[in-house]
């Protein structure tokens, strides 16, 4: 995982970029080492899609910041090429976010500025 992902992530949740309070670092740290993160860290979903034979549509945000639109997909598109799928259509949507909202940043803490719960694009 880069580090420089999870500061940034993790700084979109406080309102001074440059520290966080002591319950959000608390927070922070539960999160980081829980059972679940562990997993989803350990996790290699390209195995999985290696195996998939049946229609995919994937979709993504070019603003989402959590699962990055353009890294993502190519290996959505390599593993689904190992399995001989062709069924297979990833869309990147222009200006949208990791809720697929339009957004110009794409960073957390503009979620909730953002009137829109979904964008049409979507």
């Amino acid at each position: 995982m880069d580090t420089n992902f999870l500061c940034n992530f993790y700084k979109g949740f406080a309102k001074d970029s440059n520290t966080l309070s002591e319950d959000q670092l608390n927070s922070l740290v539960k999160t980081l080492t829980s059972n679940w993160m562990k997993y989803f860290l350990k996790y290699d979903p390209a195995k999985t899609l290696e195996k998939t034979e049946i229609p995919v549509l994937a979709l993504f945000g070019k603003n989402d910041l959590q699962v990055p639109s353009q890294k993502n997909s190519q290996i959505i598109r390599e593993s689904l090429a190992k399995a001989e799928n062709n069924n297979v259509k990833v869309i990147e949507l222009d200006k949208l976010n990791h809720l697929f909202q339009e957004s110009t940043t794409g960073l957390p803490n503009e979620y909730s500025e953002i009137e829109q719960t979904i964008s049409p694009k979507f």
